[in-house]
């Protein structure tokens, strides 16, 4: 019973720190990804890369996150059969869930908006390697959503003009960007249209 509790912590680590990784990816901004890129080297280079691929990025991370949590679920399930019933299942199933919540979700990713920087740049090649090993795996959940996607009639939208303009607008309502700087993107953004 100490191997599956210890392996229980394991994968519930290993959880959080997938579920931490999705969310510094995702919350990354274009100028942190240029700025690591340009800084870091190598792994700097291999955070645009994967931020330029968000479908290995995600899928690679879905995948392992969802292995472990299952895995983690059929040995928390084995642990209550054994110890205490079949009976015991709900209470278990119940207190697994928030466990899960708790400390592979909600604080990693809590975690991972602060430090996204860190995050990304630590967990590049793991996920990149990951990638490589599931690559056939990856690619088939790829050409299935794809298919279902455009089943479902998804064509892709390009952001209007105004889209980016309105965007800019918010940013600087709310102090992400200066007035200076919002000046500069409508400029920009009105000679790319001219």
């Amino acid at each position: 019973m100490l191997f599956e509790i210890i392996l229980f912590v394991i994968l519930l680590i290993l959880s959080g720190v997938f579920s931490a990784t999705e969310t510094a990816f995702t919350s990354l901004s274009v100028i942190q990804i240029q700025e690591l890129a340009s800084a870091y080297g190598k792994k700097g280079g291999m955070v645009k890369f994967l931020s330029k691929r968000p479908d290995i990025l995600l899928t690679t991370i879905l995948i392992v996150n969802n292995l472990v949590n299952i895995a983690a679920s059929a040995i928390v399930s084995n642990v209550t059969i054994q110890t205490f019933g079949s009976q015991a299942l709900a209470i278990s199933t119940g207190l697994l869930t928030l466990v899960v919540l708790i400390f592979a979700e909600v604080t990693p990713k809590q975690i991972a908006i602060v430090h996204n920087e860190k995050i990304a740049l630590s967990m590049a090649y793991p996920v990149r390697w990951v990638s490589w090993i599931m690559f056939p795996v990856i690619k088939l959940i790829g050409i299935i959503s794809s298919l279902l996607a455009h089943l479902v009639g998804g064509e892709k939208k390009k952001l209007s003009l105004d889209g980016i303009l309105y965007m800019v607008s918010i940013a600087e309502s709310q102090g992400v960007v200066e007035t200076y700087e919002t000046r500069m993107i409508k400029i920009m953004a009105l000679n790319q249209q001219a």
